[in-house]
């Protein structure tokens, strides 16, 4: 049950920042802007790979034994 709750709130906390970055994204409208809308949509395709996924999948087990150590 703590596992999948602090899994669940690791992933929360992933689409909310997703969120943000998407709402953050739409209000970048002027030119001189574009770079730096580029890069935080190059962060957001990141945040949605596989290979980032799976990366917070490995720190919640990595987390896990220090925070709770009857998981060792």
């Amino acid at each position: 049950m703590i596992i999948r709750n602090f899994k669940n709130h690791v992933f929360t906390d992933t689409d909310r920042a997703l969120r943000l970055l998407e709402e953050y994204c739409r209000k970048l409208r002027k030119p001189e802007e574009q770079p730096l809308k580029k890069a935080v949509k190059k962060a957001m395709g990141i945040f949605k790979s596989s290979l980032f996924q799976a990366l917070l999948g490995i720190q919640i087990w990595e987390f896990m034994p220090l925070r709770f150590p009857f998981f060792n």
